[in-house]
């Protein structure tokens, strides 16, 4: 049995955030025997919740905590928090750790709405696929999900790398978005080759033609001159 846990963000003074996990098995969604437990510690070790039950969302895989990160002595601005999971599947108990960050700007929704898409491709409405309902939230989400793993890959000067919310070059991360999701979508209305292979490349090159970012390394907002340019784009990725 593996823990699938995703890098993710708690919005700082938050009171209703949710820590996910997702539990799979050879590659297979399974569900745990009980509900799994979860025990969270803060970036000096010190333990903030002690094994509180996580809940299973519907009929997935997937078990979230809500937490409640309002008391900011408990839970400042920081980087890498762990939390520790307890799950058991089949009468097989297995502890494995995530981690999450607490920041100012999670960056957990999404930067497009179904709405921006109509207004920039209104013909593609009438070849959306029946099982996406009838709006572009899920390519949008899934677009999101892929856009924020890669940007964590962008590796900063001082050798750590990016946290998504923390980029303040805010329209540059935008247009990235947009490409990445775009490509989803054309994958998903089946556009011809020629026609697909040219989103394909634009998503591909969003990252590595964002050129040099402005990353809030003290994340308070503001852009100091010793947080300009961190990175340049393509040739700091790891690939």
């Amino acid at each position: 049995m593996q823990l699938e846990g995703f890098q993710q963000n708690v919005q700082y003074e938050g009171d209703d955030e949710k820590i996910w996990i997702k539990l799979i098995r050879e590659g297979a969604d399974v569900v745990a025997d009980s509900a799994p437990q979860i025990t969270i510690y803060g970036p000096g070790g010190t333990e903030l919740v002690a094994a509180a039950d996580m809940t299973r969302d519907a009929a997935t895989s997937f078990y979230y905590y809500e937490l409640d990160a309002s008391d900011t002595d408990d839970f400042p601005l920081s980087l890498d928090y762990k939390a520790d999971v307890v799950s058991l599947v089949d009468e097989i108990e297995q502890t494995e750790p995530i981690f999450f960050d607490v920041v100012r700007y999670p960056m957990t929704d999404p930067l497009l709405s179904s709405a921006d898409i109509d207004d920039i491709k209104p013909m593609w409405a009438a070849s959306r696929p029946a099982g996406w309902g009838s709006a572009w939230q899920i390519p949008i989400q899934l677009a999101h999900r892929e856009l924020c793993n890669d940007l964590r890959k962008i590796r900063l000067k001082d050798q750590t790398f990016a946290r998504p919310g923390m980029i303040l070059s805010r329209t540059k991360v935008y247009m990235a978005a947009l490409a990445y999701t775009q490509h989803m979508i054309a994958e998903g209305i089946g556009l011809e080759d020629e026609e697909l292979e040219d989103y394909r490349v634009e998503r591909n090159g969003a990252i590595d033609n964002m050129g040099p970012l402005n990353v809030d390394l003290d994340d308070d907002g503001i852009v100091d001159d010793d947080e300009r340019d961190q990175s340049t784009g393509g040739t700091a990725l790891l690939r």
